[in-house]
């Protein structure tokens, strides 16, 4: 019997616009805010270690929370979230999609 099932959000439920912003924008907005260097020198830095950790950590390497401690830098996920929830465009099947399957949980 199924009891959970999961979707990823990026390029599953939405398209991934907004996933790119927190990883190439706000995340380097923030580094760059809190060290008070330029945008595009935050921008190279952020880069520069997520390639360096790929692969080298396990679990973590997509997740916000991870990067905003790796970084030191004093936000949330929640607060990066309310900084691009306006530019989660989900796929137009979506809602129809999880409204089957919300309807359909007891029968699975």
């Amino acid at each position: 019997m199924i009891k959970i099932v999961s979707f990823d959000l990026d390029d599953t439920l939405s398209d991934s616009n907004f996933d790119e912003l927190i990883w190439r924008t706000e995340i380097p907005k923030l580094y760059a805010k809190d060290r008070n260097i330029p945008f595009k020198q935050a921008y190279e830095e952020v880069t520069k270690e997520y390639k360096n950790l790929s692969g080298k950590i396990a679990g973590d390497w997509r997740d916000a929370e991870f990067w905003l401690k790796h970084f030191n830098l004093k936000a949330t996920w929640e607060d990066l979230l309310k900084l691009v929830k306006h530019e989660i465009k989900h796929f137009p099947e979506t809602k129809r999609v999880l409204n089957y399957l919300k309807d359909k949980k007891t029968k699975l």
